[in-house]
Formats: structure tokens, C-alpha cells, sequence
């Protein structure tokens, strides 16, 4: 999967828009982790759906640098660390962004089409493959 300029545009551009709805977002998304896989529900504090501000920021960050992911792979490793740690295996990050884009869908409305799935897909992709190098390092270093 490869995040080219036109899919990391077309982000950016939905980010801005379901921006102003992020506490809707961030409350349908941790509905649909939760609901889905009702094991990670003790994982997460128990304000998470509150956490808009949290999903918000992270998600502006990666977009602002997901050109130049470098910037921020130390702290998407040390973000792969710290889930091995809390007991969020592998699978868990596939159920993440599957709960992440319903709930972008949701609040995109029109807007959402298979292209912008493809794109913010694609991003959530390589934003996985990154912190799961952490998580593995975590898993190593444990055995």
C-alpha cells in the first residue's frame, strides 16, 4: 500500500471536515472497538469516550507528517510498545481501524466514497506496520 500525495490530500481534506464532529467520531468509534471486541474494553481508561481530543490530535499529527513518517516513527514505535505492554495483541490494531473507518464513514456522510476509504485505509495501514515493529521489539525483548 502506498500513500501517495493524492490519497494523503484527500485525508487531510476529510479530517477537516469531520474535525468540528470529532466528539461524535471519537464516541462511535470506541462504541464499535468495544462492541466488537468486548476484550479491550479494560485496556482503555474509563473516560475513552471522551477522548476525542486525544483521536483528534493524533490523527492531525499523522496527517501533518505522513510524508514524512521518520518524523514520527519513534513515537509510533514507543506507541507499539506501550499496547504490547497493555495487552493489545496484533489482531486488535485490524479491529481499530476497521471501528476508525465506519465511524469516519458515519461522520463524513456524502462525502465518504471508496476512494477516501482506500486513502485513510492505506495511512491507517502504514501507521500500523510501524507501531506493530514496536510491538514485535516489546515482545522480543520480553521472551
Amino acid at each position: 500500500m502506498i500513500l501517495t500525495a493524492q490519497k494523503l490530500d484527500a485525508v487531510r481534506g476529510n479530517l477537516r471536515t469531520v474535525a468540528p464532529h470529532f466528539e461524535r467520531l471519537s464516541t462511535l468509534f470506541f462504541a464499535r472497538l468495544f462492541t466488537a471486541h468486548s476484550v479491550l474494553r479494560p485496556l482503555f481508561p474509563q473516560d475513552a469516550y471522551r477522548r476525542a481530543e486525544d483521536l483528534l490530535g493524533a490523527l492531525e499529527q499523522l496527517t501533518r507528517n505522513a510524508n514524512r513518517l521518520d518524523t514520527v516513527e519513534g513515537a509510533l514505535i514507543d506507541f507499539g510498545v506501550r499496547n504490547e505492554r497493555a495487552g493489545i495483541q496484533p489482531v486488535h490494531y485490524g479491529a481499530a481501524r476497521e471501528a476508525l473507518l465506519f465511524a469516519l464513514a458515519d461522520v463524513s456522510g456524502a462525502q465518504w466514497n471508496a476512494e477516501l476509504r482506500d486513502a485513510w485505509a492505506t495511512l491507517l495501514q502504514v501507521v500500523s506496520s510501524v507501531a506493530l515493529r514496536g510491538a514485535g521489539r516489546a515482545r522480543a525483548r520480553a521472551a
